[in-house]
């Protein structure tokens, strides 16, 4: 009796070693993508799930998408540490591809937050948060040297704008046209396309009121606006 039952327990304790399958969850896209992230979901995982969530919405695959933005609006912080800040601009960017996809198939918002809950940045705000972010420093730089070599002897400029800084970038051009040695243009437009819906971040005054504030500080350059 006693050698049956040692049989017994010994057959039971060696099946998952015999079937390894045993040992883990039954495989999904989820797991796949949780395979060495559970309890420590650090930056080479945070990373990992964006991809895989990425890669679940190119193939129109919404539930598994679903699951991996779960797992990641769990670890997304506005106020946390670089990872989980970055995640959520990340995670955002994904739920607005995901929303044109399947627009009902997101029930949740990032940070129990949406657009339409944040509050509108002052004109002085914004315009020190783009001169502290290098990116959009770079950007400016780069594209308003493009523009004066485009504009070159022409002595009429129209702009279409399609960014979605309110215009930050047009002062430093304006400053830099008023000194062309051709002189400045005589004629100088900039059009404004507005977003619907409307894209963060987004301001306290009128797009109109900034569009005013440009062409004052055009003339103070001597710049027809």
């Amino acid at each position: 009796m006693g050698a049956e039952n040692r049989a017994k327990y010994s057959t039971t304790h060696m099946a998952p070693r015999n079937n390894p399958s045993l040992l883990r969850p039954p495989p999904s896209s989820l797991s796949g993508a949780l395979n060495g992230c559970l309890g420590c979901l650090d930056g080479p995982c945070i990373e990992k799930l964006l991809l895989h969530c990425a890669a679940a919405l190119e193939a129109n695959d919404i539930t598994v998408a679903q699951q991996v933005m779960w797992v990641l609006n769990n670890v997304a912080s506005a106020t946390g540490d670089p990872n989980q800040r970055l995640t959520v601009w990340f995670l955002r960017a994904l739920i607005a591809r995901a929303s044109h996809l399947c627009p009902t198939a997101l029930p949740f918002a990032l940070d129990g937050s949406s657009q339409s809950s944040r509050r509108p940045m002052t004109v002085t705000e914004l315009a020190g948060y783009i001169d502290l972010t290098p990116w959009h420093r770079f950007g400016f730089s780069v594209a308003n040297r493009a523009i004066l070599q485009a504009v070159q002897g022409h002595r009429k400029v129209h702009i279409v704008d399609f960014s979605v800084t309110h215009c930050m970038q047009w002062p430093t051009l304006i400053d830099e046209l008023a000194k062309r040695p051709e002189g400045p243009p005589v004629s100088l437009r900039i059009t404004v396309p507005s977003a619907h819906p409307p894209v963060a971040p987004s301001l306290n005054i009128a797009t109109e009121e900034v569009g005013l504030r440009l062409m004052n500080f055009a003339k103070l350059r001597n710049i027809p606006y």
